[in-house]
């Protein structure tokens, strides 16, 4: 009997490790599915707001949802579209200016240093700022296909994952031992916890972050305030890493860009005031508002966090950075789970 459940517990995860497995090997398909699921997790308590609070089936709950949500894009999107691709191109072709101007400027430096300069010049200017944008028409045409596939493949995986989540969920705990099912509810009770404080409490955090960051450099007179805000809040996401690059890209492009218009400040003033803005808006976050919206939610030391995200990167790209610290805190509640299960059998 004891030989039929260790072998019956040694095929178990030997499937489990072949599906992780499998799932590595097709991961390059899997960003639209875990977005739809990501999505599903956020807004699964509006469905369920709908669905109770006004007895409408599930289904016409989702796609009441959609409509809200998708109408509320379209809006905010002709409102803000317009400005944020006008600030851009203007941001694009001063940070060109600028990099003509510097390679101007190389030519009085030693020969022997300058093709080392023209190199790092070259690379920062066309791979990191501005990126190899092909408009050849097949590329682009491809590209645009290839992305509207993956926006429905998104919305007919996020609707499913609304309303069949619960069922998946129950399906999956029948396949799991009668033995493990309790601890398995338990586990995905602490998870839950964690990722819920955590995905929506980021969506809180980016979205206060765009508002002090607006309302500041709209007051200093900032040139594109409005795209520098979104793109700086955007990289606040990525834990130590996202902060540093929003605060030093946003202050390079704010001076080579003009600086402010409001007062008569000098360049290096103009850093120091970014700099101070970017500073304080982090700390209130971090003290004000990250305790209240996500509190101590992963409980991760700074390394693991830090280990974590380059891990992702390295593993998934930006998505994986997206994705590393609610991954982390998960692995860690099971490994906390299964060391707790195991100290008290032996007790």
């Amino acid at each position: 009997m004891s030989f039929n459940i260790r072998a019956r517990n040694v095929i178990y995860f030997a499937t489990i490790a072949l599906v992780i497995w499998f799932l590595y090997l097709v991961s390059h398909i899997l960003t639209p599915f875990i977005l739809a699921m990501v999505f599903a997790y956020l807004f699964d308590p509006l469905i369920n707001f709908f669905y109770k609070k006004f007895k409408l089936p599930r289904s016409i709950s989702i796609f009441l949802v959609y409509i809200i949500l998708i109408g509320s894009a379209v809006f905010l999107l002709s409102l803000l579209t317009r400005s944020i691709f006008t600030e851009w191109e203007s941001i694009k072709n001063n940070l060109e200016n600028f990099f003509l101007s510097i390679k101007r400027d190389i030519k009085q430096v030693p020969d022997w240093l300058q093709p080392y300069f023209y190199d790092y010049i070259d690379y920062f200017s066309k791979n990191k700022l501005f990126g190899n944008i092909a408009f050849a028409p097949f590329p682009f045409v491809s590209k645009a296909f290839l992305g509207i596939i993956n926006f429905f493949v998104f919305l007919f995986s996020a609707f499913f994952f609304l309303r069949d989540g619960e069922k998946m969920i129950g399906k999956a705990m029948t396949i799991l031992p009668a033995e493990y099912r309790d601890d398995a509810v338990v586990l995905l009770k602490r998870i839950n916890d964690v990722l819920s404080s955590y995905l929506r409490g980021q969506l809180i955090l980016i979205g206060s972050m765009v508002v002090m960051l607006f309302i500041s450099f709209s007051i200093l007179g900032v040139k594109y305030a409005l795209t520098i805000s979104l793109f700086s809040a955007v990289f606040e996401i990525v834990p130590f890493i996202g902060p540093v690059a929003a605060g030093a890209i946003g202050t390079f492009i704010i001076v080579i860009s003009g600086g402010q218009i409001n007062f008569y400040l000098s360049p290096a003033q103009v850093a120091i005031i970014v700099i101070t803005i970017y500073y304080v808006s982090r700390q209130i976050q971090d003290y004000l508002l990250a305790p209240y919206v996500i509190g101590k939610a992963t409980k991760l030391h700074p390394l693991i966090i830090l280990f974590s995200v380059l891990a992702g990167e390295r593993i998934y790209g930006i998505m994986g950075v997206l994705l590393a610290v609610p991954v982390a805190a998960s692995i860690k509640i099971v490994y906390e789970f299964i060391f707790d299960k195991i100290n008290n059998k032996n007790k």
